[in-house]
């Protein structure tokens, strides 16, 4: 009977150690799930950010295009001052 309570005992043991083992697994899974999850918001933040920069640079560049535009037909429009 002693051998009995014994081995129940030692089984009893080794399956907790497990069971810590799976604990301290799934806490690092949800730590790491957490740490992965902000990364992507981060992520999302600075691709939006991105998006408006390039937005406005390309308004810019249009804007630079109609004042070449203008000059360039300006140029041309003058009367010739070569002598």
């Amino acid at each position: 009977m002693t051998a009995i309570v014994e081995t129940t005992n030692n089984q009893t043991t080794a399956v907790a150690a497990v069971a810590q083992k799976g604990s301290l697994t799934i806490e690092a899974v949800s730590a790491s799930t957490n740490e992965l999850s902000t990364s992507v918001s981060e992520i999302g933040k600075q691709a939006s950010l991105s998006a408006t920069i390039s937005a406005s640079a390309v308004e810019e560049a249009d804007r630079t295009n109609v004042t070449i535009n203008g000059l360039s037909v300006s140029e041309t429009s003058l009367p010739s001052l070569r002598a």
